[in-house]
């Protein structure tokens, strides 16, 4: 597997954490999709706040 990374530059923060919860959703949606699932782990602290509020309000996730 060699394939480059996929650098993206935001303006801001809430761009970042938009950006960050479509991904999470669009792989969780695949997941479930081919396996019927998605399995996570998440970080703890206050850097991943912002995502985490997306997911939680906002996302379309079948929790």
């Amino acid at each position: 597997m060699n394939s480059s990374p996929n650098i993206r530059i935001l303006p801001d923060r809430a761009a970042l954490f938009q950006a960050a919860a479509d991904e999470f959703v669009r792989q969780a949606n695949a997941a479930i999709a081919s396996k019927g699932r998605f399995t996570v782990a998440l970080a703890g602290g206050s850097t991943p706040k912002g995502l985490y509020s997306l997911l939680a309000t906002k996302a379309a996730l079948p929790w």
